[in-house]
């Protein structure tokens, strides 16, 4: 994230899909719920509706909303002020209703440019033949 606070946007975005694709890939949940939480933080930037759709995207992997995450708990408090309450939640709630696999694919896009805001992807992701993801 320090690439993002440096204006380095291209290597924020490259940082992220080089933590999306490791975090996919370990057993254990909380490194991809504390990806998705920094990918929300990058697109926090310029739509708050993903950034809350990955915050609910990442409690639903974590099993709770993470108070010590470095990320986010000031992504929701800036996503909760720009969209309002009820926009916040609804996005929030559409993120815990994501699939695993729709959740990576929207991150996975963010970190590609591929989705236009408030929207997800423009085009669905492929998998390879084992089912994982690819980004």
């Amino acid at each position: 994230m320090a690439s993002l606070t440096d204006g380095d946007t291209a290597r924020c975005r490259e940082l992220l899909a080089e933590s999306l694709s490791l975090a996919t890939d370990w057993y254990e949940h909380p490194p991809l719920a504390a990806t998705l939480d920094a990918i929300a933080a990058y697109a926090l930037r310029t739509d708050p509706e993903v950034a809350a759709r990955l915050l609910g995207a990442a409690h639903t992997i974590r099993g709770a909303f993470d108070e010590s995450s470095l990320h986010a708990p000031a992504v929701r408090t800036a996503a909760r002020a720009t969209l309002g309450t009820t926009a916040f939640d609804s996005a929030y709630a559409s993120g815990r209703s994501l699939s695993r696999e729709a959740a990576l694919d929207l991150a996975a896009g963010i970190c590609e440019g591929d989705y236009a805001p408030s929207a997800g992807l423009q085009q669905p992701r492929s998998t390879s033949r084992d089912g994982k993801w690819l980004i």
